[in-house]
């Protein structure tokens, strides 16, 4: 499936696929606004307001293209927003001045979705006071800077 258009268009994900005749999501978004949100209160009444019609369209049309299957599905849309920690990895980590009674698993990045299931049990694992070794755990944590 297509990662990224020449206008950095969308990111196409299955997220579910069930037996044939069964219902199946596919997630589709996109960075590539042609209206930036600016302001706090133009945040906020997107992420409150319905999907914009345009950004749908365009989306829709690229998703149709790419797998024409899917041109006779019901579609249902939804704002949704991509945020990015600072290292570019999930956030596992104890909550700061909690002694360790809040423990914070938050993914974003662009790859919440996909990596889940990892993320969960490496949060897991944290809560046990384990580290799966072959992730360094620095990436990880909260910056405290």
């Amino acid at each position: 499936m297509p990662e990224v258009t020449s206008r950095g268009l969308c990111r196409v994900g299955v997220r579910m696929t069930l037996p044939v005749g069964c219902v199946f999501w596919v997630q589709i978004g996109t960075g590539d606004f042609e209206h930036p949100l600016v302001t706090m209160a133009e945040k906020q009444a997107w992420f409150k307001g319905p999907a914009g019609q345009a950004d749908e369209a365009r989306l829709l049309a690229y998703l149709h293209a790419e797998m024409p299957c899917l041109d006779a599905c019901p579609h249902a849309t939804m704002n949704c927003a991509l945020t990015f920690s600072p290292s570019g990895y999930p956030l596992l980590d104890w909550v700061p001045e909690t002694d360790e009674t809040i423990l914070l698993a938050v993914a974003g990045n662009g790859g919440g979705a996909k990596s889940a299931l990892e993320i969960g049990r490496l949060a897991a694992l944290l809560a046990q006071g384990l580290w799966d070794e072959a992730y360094e755990r620095e990436l990880f944590q909260l910056s405290t800077t």
